[in-house]
């Protein structure tokens, strides 16, 4: 039997690391599931749609993260960046100690060219962008790293004009900024933010073993119904 087709949107922002860690939860689940139902296993179509967690942070120049961390959390950061480091580990990522942060916007909109131009390459694009970020300590808005990417997954003839595209374009400017106030008209208050085939909602990095059983639920006929673990507050960027 051929696997089903199964739709699943994934709104993230570039900058919260639960995005990364969902992304990660997710292939795992959807490799466990599979390998649970060889006979009737599942085949997903991943689109990333952005998501704008600092509606201020709009600049594309850097700055520290650490002193973001400090200005948002206080005397709390040192810790929960310790805490994010071990959620790392555990996914067989190393967290970057600093690094610096910056709009993501200009990564939203690459994204997007992805989702239209390469989309079935549009996930593997999508987690590069948040490793630059996360393990790299690169900003979300550095020219170089961007066009780099967008070479790799062929978005462009040239460096120069991806970065040309990034710096100064506008094209998908509208859809992704149209994006963002789509997610807010939904609800949506914290990332990421799982969708699945137009009906299921999953919020948070909820874990691969509630993934699975998600799916088991939905697709595996364990029972009627289905619905992840309700995220909690440490599993979401809000």
């Amino acid at each position: 039997m051929a696997p089903r087709q199964v739709k699943v949107d994934i709104i993230s922002d570039i900058v919260c690391p639960f995005c990364l860690l969902g992304q990660k939860q997710l292939e795992g689940a959807v490799t466990k599931f599979n390998t649970a139902h060889p006979s009737a296993g599942i085949d997903p179509t991943i689109r990333f749609l952005p998501y704008q967690l600092s509606a201020e942070n709009t600049s594309p120049e850097p700055r520290s993260k650490v002193k973001m961390y400090e200005d948002k959390f206080g005397p709390k950061a040192k810790d929960l960046r310790a805490q994010m480091a071990d959620r790392f580990t555990a996914h067989g990522l190393t967290l970057h100690p600093a690094g610096e942060v910056s709009s993501s916007h200009r990564g939203h909109r690459l994204q997007t060219l992805a989702l239209h131009k390469n989309p079935s390459q549009q996930p593997a694009l999508a987690e590069d962008l948040f490793l630059a970020y996360h393990t790299d300590g690169i900003h979300p808005s550095d020219l170089d790293t961007l066009s780099t990417i967008a070479m790799k997954y062929k978005l462009f003839s040239s460096e120069a004009e991806a970065k040309e595209w990034l710096e100064n374009g506008t094209e998908y400017d509208e859809e992704v900024t149209k994006g963002y106030r789509s997610a807010q008209q939904m609800g949506v208050t914290g990332v990421p933010f799982f969708i699945v085939d137009n009906k299921y909602a999953i919020s948070g990095a909820v874990g691969e073993e509630a993934f699975v059983d998600f799916f088991e639920k939905t697709y595996g006929g364990k029972e009627a119904g289905a619905g992840a673990e309700p995220a909690g507050e440490d599993s979401v960027c809000a």
